[in-house]
């Protein structure tokens, strides 16, 4: 009876009894905590693929992919909280869906490489990969900046390092 829209439950039952237990209450002030948390895993799965395709580690690889499982977590968590936002223009609420759910594209092809070059066991990546990887990763860590920092110049540097990347 005092469960509310916002909190996530867990429903058990025994015999003809259900229980009901919260497990999480959603805070619509924690969602820029969780956004930032978010945003900074979503780095990490970035910087660690990096460093594996650097150092060509296959425990990386592996780290890339555990890190990716705590990032999905978050992504809904998010989607959750934005889901129990009522408050918000619908404006500010779909560019918070839509940088969520870019997070989230941008990790699960992260996730995919891992598989595929965990998968073939004995890549062999050149420099360029590695250069494109780390060009990759310095554009999210902009992108990441410039999001929590506004500064015209940086959205300029994206703008231009996004063209860099088309061509």
């Amino acid at each position: 009876n005092n469960l509310e829209k916002k909190d996530i439950v867990k429903f058990s039952h025994e015999g003809k009894n259900i229980h009901a237990k919260t497990i999480a209450t959603l805070k619509n002030e924690e969602f820029e905590t969780a956004l930032r948390r978010y945003f900074l895993l979503s780095l990490q799965v970035v910087d660690i693929f990096c460093d594996a395709i650097k150092d060509k580690d296959r425990v990386l690889l592996e780290k890339v992919l555990e890190t990716e499982k705590k990032q999905n977590t978050m992504y809904l968590y998010c989607t959750r909280v934005l889901n129990k936002t009522p408050h918000l223009p619908k404006e500010e609420l779909l560019l918070y869906y839509i940088l969520i759910e870019r997070l989230e594209e941008v990790c699960d092809e992260y996730r995919d490489m891992c598989l595929y070059l965990i998968d073939i066991k004995s890549p062999v990546l050149g420099n360029e990969f590695l250069e494109l990887t780390q060009k990759a990763a310095a554009y999210l860590r902009l992108v990441y900046n410039t999001y929590y920092q506004y500064d015209e110049k940086k959205v300029i540097g994206i703008t231009e390092q996004r063209h860099a990347f088309s061509h």
